[in-house]
């Protein structure tokens, strides 16, 4: 396993990729990427089969520009998907709030400062 965790880190780093990115990719946090990274949380069967798929798709040699564009848009898809999946469960769980602005008032959502927290967060990772 810890082969696999180095063969995967070699491809994101001569690929130019963040930690994110890749967690992205595998559906895990970027947190978790990295623990598993460093060794302090154990590879998880299921996730290192995801990631060994990622690892062979992207370890074939240096990209030609349009499969690295390829590749970015993909993984670029791919996240917007979950963003969006998020963005749907938080209007769902009413963190919005009910009432409607006053008129010329930006709607401010009642966990807004949860949300700029986590925006600053996932900026920082960029």
């Amino acid at each position: 396993m810890s082969d696999l965790i180095e063969r995967a880190e070699m491809v994101r780093r001569r690929l130019r990729l963040r930690q994110a990115v890749i967690a992205a990719v595998l559906n895990i946090s970027q947190g978790h990427y990295s623990k598993v990274v460093a060794r302090r949380t154990p590879l998880a069967r299921n996730l290192a089969e995801r990631l060994a798929a990622w690892v062979d798709v992207n370890s074939t040699g240096e990209h030609a520009d349009g499969d690295l564009v390829t590749h970015r848009m993909a993984m670029l898809a791919e996240s917007i998907q979950r963003q969006c999946v998020e963005l749907l469960q938080l209007t769902t769980h009413g963190i919005h709030a009910s009432a409607s602005p006053a008129d010329g008032e930006p709607f401010q959502p009642k966990a807004a400062s949860n949300l700029e927290k986590t925006r600053k967060a996932a900026d920082g990772e960029r």
